[in-house]
């Protein structure tokens, strides 16, 4: 696995399938398959401190309060020919058409018209002897995502950016209820226990019923991890297997009030420590296919947006490459959402706020000269980046894994010359792709997007669905 801070760790993502709503739907326990090799993490809330200014001078200002957090995190890991390799981008692609033959499979990824209901939850597990337990993102999305490779880093990296609903850290596994009831149409308030009525680590509530208790409302008071009071109605209609689960971490119970009460039978309340805890680290596993994405095996092909089918004759010769989109999150904080942030959806610019391609030409070549002319006409090339790795175990006839980027209206936004020897000129090239009304000449189908993928391996599912 990988190193983070010094510490063996494990990292884990995956989409949440169930109540896809920002802010209240439920974070997804991790488990097989879920798990990533990456190099570094640094999960940070970064919570922002709204300042006092009643008292100014040299010598004295008052202390802020906790104002909204803003978590994210920036973690890099490898690329492979898995779908994998591709679940931390769920904010961004979404529509996985599989088409499966001959003991391989076609993924075709495309992006979506807007990101509303796609997000994951991030865990990083460390080391139990530091005491740190799970940090948790319940709820993330993808701000940014770059792939590199180059002859100075010959195995392929993503390196992807999450901002996130909240931030937790997960200590031990769960406490055990604090409250257990018999209900009755005639009950008022449940008792609250004393355990309730001190400070404990803050966790996201828990509440049971019995499957003979048909409706329930029930009204809790608590103390945020903030030292806030709130208040949270869980109704019938919250209730899933007749267990609910609250997003916000409580520090304190003040009380709980039940009302609509139907039907008779037992009730439990508690602190479930949240999705993520000690109990899943182990579960937390890591695919065994991890063939990787190698500089040797990438070809990279550009010709006119207008020309025809791309072809061997359209090949680049490049020394290095960066690929990155950007999605264009709004990330207003209102009172609707704090202490998180705002629903992060996308602006009016279209699916992304920008897609890049980064070229380091080794030599200006026969094959890339017309760069040059495209630069000052700006004209609009197509081209894709072909990534071609072993074959894929079982497919007859033999099919090699292969990971494809299909890149639309490309325009070169700069270039520069750089003399990098004795007669040679290199060049490097900053592109920008964008969304086209048709679909150019030898593309698959329905690829209209500034940036479509499609992941040709063994898997016969998406990791994200």
């Amino acid at each position: 696995m990988g190193i983070a801070t010094g510490t063996a760790t494990k990292f884990g993502f995956a989409q949440v399938t169930a109540s896809p709503v920002w802010n209240t739907g439920q974070p997804r326990v991790l488990g097989a398959n879920h798990g990533f090799e990456y190099d570094s993490d640094s999960m940070d809330p970064k919570v922002d401190l709204v300042q006092n200014l009643g008292i100014t001078g040299s010598l004295f200002q008052r202390a802020g309060s906790a104002g909204s957090m803003k978590p994210d995190t920036t973690i890099p890991f490898d690329a492979y020919y898995r779908c994998g390799s591709l679940a931390a981008i769920s904010g961004a692609f979404g529509l996985d058409t599989i088409a499966t033959a001959g003991g391989k499979t076609l993924h075709t990824i495309t992006p979506q018209p807007t990101d509303g209901a796609k997000f994951g939850t991030l865990a990083s597990f460390d080391d139990p002897t530091i005491g740190l337990g799970v940090r948790e993102f319940p709820m993330t999305k993808v701000k940014t995502l770059n792939l590199t490779c180059g002859e100075g880093q010959q195995r392929a990296k993503w390196e992807a950016t999450f901002i996130g609903n909240d931030y937790r850290l997960n200590v031990g596994i769960a406490d055990v209820d604090f409250v257990v009831a018999s209900v009755a149409a005639a009950n008022g308030p449940l008792t609250i226990l004393a355990a309730a009525l001190v400070d404990f680590n803050p966790s996201p509530m828990t509440f049971t019923k019995v499957a003979g208790v048909t409706a329930i409302t029930v009204t809790i008071v608590y103390i945020d991890r903030w030292n806030i009071q709130r208040t949270i109605v869980v109704a019938t209609a919250d209730f899933v297997s007749n267990l609910w689960t609250g997003v916000d971490p409580a520090r304190r119970v003040v009380s709980a009030t039940i009302s609509g009460l139907a039907g008779t039978g037992s009730v439990s309340m508690g602190i479930n420590n949240g999705a993520n805890n000690e109990s899943n680290r182990s579960a937390v596993t890591i695919v065994a296919d991890r063939d990787a994405l190698f500089f040797g095996g990438l070809s990279v092909l550009l010709n006119a947006q207008s020309a025809g089918a791309l072809a061997i004759a359209d090949e680049q010769c490049i020394s290095e490459i960066n690929f990155g989109f950007e999605l264009n999150h709004d990330q207003r904080t209102t009172a609707c959402s704090w202490p998180g942030i705002d629903e992060p959806a996308r602006g009016g610019s279209g699916s992304f706020a920008m897609i890049t391609l980064g070229l380091n030409f080794s030599g200006v070549g026969s094959q890339n000269r017309q760069r040059i002319l495209d630069l000052i006409s700006k004209d609009q090339l197509k081209g894709s980046l072909t990534w071609t790795g072993p074959v894929v175990v079982g497919s007859s006839p033999a099919v090699a894994h292969t990971f494809v980027i299909w890149l639309n209206g490309l325009q070169i936004k700069d270039g520069a010359p750089v003399v990098s020897g004795p007669g040679v000129v290199a060049m490097d090239l900053s592109l920008e792709a964008h969304s086209v009304g048709a679909v150019p000449t030898g593309f698959p189908a329905g690829f209209l997007h500034a940036a479509a993928v499609e992941l040709t391996n063994a898997e016969t599912a998406a990791y994200w669905a």
